[in-house]
């Protein structure tokens, strides 16, 4: 069977489940087994729109389990239409995401193809605020300056990164940041 325009073989049939499983799981949240939340809330976002995006957010600010919070949270960086790839940036550094969750937020959106550049664009813009919340090094910080360098492919890309990271050196991270720059080196 020949592949959707959008993926491979199947891809299509499973969009259209995951869309299904999660119009049940708005209707009655009980209806969608744990197992399967993350694949739907993903590719709900991803496939849908602001109505979808809405509904995964809401859920996750009225979610109490972490593990939960944390599925849903994760979903909204898969968000491929620009405006809601700059709510997701926005919302990692507004009061209803937790300190140590906005940078892997952040992160999950830079390793979207479609949030790759904005998620840059975004930690070099308020560099200031990420190096306040996580310039004394750590896990967290480590993740977000690896994520937002590492899926640079072009040389004028990874220049651009260099010389950002070169006037604003991210303490504690070095070799995380050594790493993600000689990850696009090849």
């Amino acid at each position: 069977a020949a592949g959707s325009a959008y993926g491979p073989p199947g891809y299509g049939e499973a969009v259209t489940q995951a869309r299904d499983l999660f119009d049940a799981w708005r209707a009655d949240p009980a209806s969608l087994s744990v197992n399967l939340q993350a694949v739907v809330f993903n590719s709900a976002v991803a496939n849908g729109g602001a109505d979808d995006y809405d509904a995964v957010q809401a859920a996750y600010e009225a979610e109490d389990n972490p593990s939960a919070k944390g599925r849903l949270l994760s979903a909204l960086a898969q968000a491929r239409d620009p405006a809601l790839i700059t709510r997701t940036l926005d919302y990692a550094l507004g009061p209803q995401v937790r300190r140590q969750d906005s940078a892997y937020l952040v992160a999950r959106v830079a390793r979207n193809p479609a949030g790759r550049l904005a998620a840059w664009e975004y930690v070099t813009t308020h560099w200031a605020t990420f190096e306040e919340r996580y310039g004394a090094g750590g896990f967290a910080f480590s993740t977000l300056v690896y994520a937002v360098t590492a899926g640079f492919d072009s040389a004028e890309r990874l220049a651009v990164a260099e010389a950002f990271w070169a006037a604003h050196p991210p303490s504690g991270v070095e070799v995380d940041l050594t790493e993600a720059l000689e990850s696009v080196h090849g």
